[in-house]
């Protein structure tokens, strides 16, 4: 009270006042921001290293450890094609490095395309299938392709499917004799065949079938004519037809020139001649 009176009555009367600088206020916080963003700094680094860790250690685990490491080969499949050797083509690959770094021994790096490829190159399938079981296991299911012609070229002979793909090589030519698959002699590049010539020759080979007493098929012929097959009777002329002609009509009219009109010297002409519509030509 006695200082509120002074204060009152006397105008010159002082007394010290607090002053603060906002600035150096503004300061301190300043530093306690600066404080806890090092402190989520710190964090943060020890964060990502541990998230680095464990990434690293994941890729290891997954990529070069021994758990996912290829193991075991099943071949479920057979016939012809040694299963042997389709494990055989497997190893070979797995075996070799992925960019040269990573090894194909593991499961996830195994390349199953380029495997497949592998196999396709060397054997004919209907299906081939192949699978990575995890961890440790490739199953390779195929069904092979069966032959359906055997054809020749220059000295050399080969069993083929159904679109005169090449599904192996003959060694014994005896072989030949005792098969019951058509034998086409190509006289031409492999790659010149018409699908319509090998259809038209399997349907043939069929039909004829029912005709063995009168007609044995000694071989069938591609040359270089177009939409031509010729067919080589055993003892007998050879025998054009047109792949793009009805087979039946054309049988029946070998069968009918042979039987109501050359008889038996149909067997010592030379050719045959049942391409062209309603006609017939013979030598």
């Amino acid at each position: 009270m006695f200082l509120k009176k002074l204060r009152k009555n006397n105008k010159n009367f002082y007394q010290r006042k607090k002053y603060t600088n906002p600035f150096f206020q503004k300061s301190k916080k300043r530093k306690r921001h600066y404080a806890s963003d090092s402190r989520i700094l710190k964090i943060s680094k020890f964060f990502l290293l541990g998230l680095f860790f464990f990434i690293g250690l994941t890729a290891w685990f997954v990529f070069y450890s021994n758990y996912f490491s290829i193991k075991e080969i099943e071949v479920r499949g057979g016939g012809r094609i040694n299963p042997e050797s389709i494990k055989e083509a497997a190893w070979k690959q797995i075996n070799d490095s992925y960019l040269a770094v990573i090894p194909q021994r593991n499961i996830f790096i195994f390349n199953k395309d380029k495997f497949k490829n592998t196999l396709e190159n060397k054997y004919v399938f209907n299906n081939l299938l192949i699978v990575k079981k995890i961890p440790d296991k490739i199953i390779v299911e195929f069904n092979e392709k069966k032959y359906a012609l055997i054809l020749k070229e220059g000295d050399r002979y080969y069993y083929c499917g159904d679109r005169a793909e090449v599904i192996s090589e003959i060694d014994n030519v005896i072989e030949v004799s005792q098969k019951d698959y058509p034998v086409i002699e190509n006289l031409i590049e492999r790659t010149k065949i018409k699908q319509e010539q090998i259809s038209c020759i399997l349907k043939i080979f069929q039909v004829f079938k029912d005709y063995e007493k009168e007609f044995k098929i000694n071989k069938f012929i591609i040359d270089e004519e177009l939409n031509t097959v010729k067919v080589e009777l055993l003892n007998g002329p050879k025998i054009f037809f047109s792949t793009g002609e009805k087979i039946e009509k054309q049988i029946n009219k070998v069968i009918t020139i042979k039987n109501e009109k050359l008889k038996e010297s149909f067997f010592v002409k030379e050719y045959i001649d049942v391409r062209i519509g309603d006609s017939i030509y013979y030598r």
